[in-house]
C-alpha cells in the first residue's frame, strides 16, 4: 500500500523495522502497518491524499474564520504533523501554503 508521509516527515520506524521514504514523501508499507501510520498523519498515496479537495477549495477569507480545532483538524487531514507550541497565525500560514500549491 503507497502512503504520503506528513510533511517534514524524513524517517519512521515501526515495530523495529525502518520504512524508506522517498523524497517525494512516498512509503510502501502492508495494510496493518498503514492503518497504524495513519493515526501519525500518513494518508494515501492515490490523489493528493484526502484533503486534496479542501485544499483546493479554500480561499483566504475562510481560512481566517477558521479556529484553532479546525486548523489543526485540516492540517492533520491534509497528513501535516504540528509540533506545539505554535500559534494561530502559524497554523494559518501552514494552511495558506498547503492551498496555494495545490492551486499551483
Amino acid at each position: 500500500m503507497k502512503l504520503r508521509a506528513p510533511h517534514g516527515c524524513s524517517a519512521v520506524i515501526f515495530q523495529g523495522r525502518a520504512l524508506p521514504i522517498d523524497e517525494d514523501g512516498l512509503v510502501e508499507t502492508d495494510e496493518p502497518t498503514a492503518a497504524a501510520l495513519a493515526s501519525h498523519g500518513f494518508v494515501s498515496w492515490e490523489g493528493d491524499g484526502p484533503a486534496a479537495e479542501a485544499r483546493e477549495s479554500l480561499d483566504v477569507d475562510a481560512i481566517a474564520r477558521m479556529n484553532r480545532p479546525a486548523l489543526f483538524a485540516w492540517l492533520k487531514a491534509a497528513g501535516v504533523s504540528v509540533s506545539l507550541p505554535v500559534t494561530n497565525e502559524a497554523l494559518r500560514a501552514r494552511v495558506l501554503e498547503l492551498v496555494a500549491a495545490a492551486a499551483d
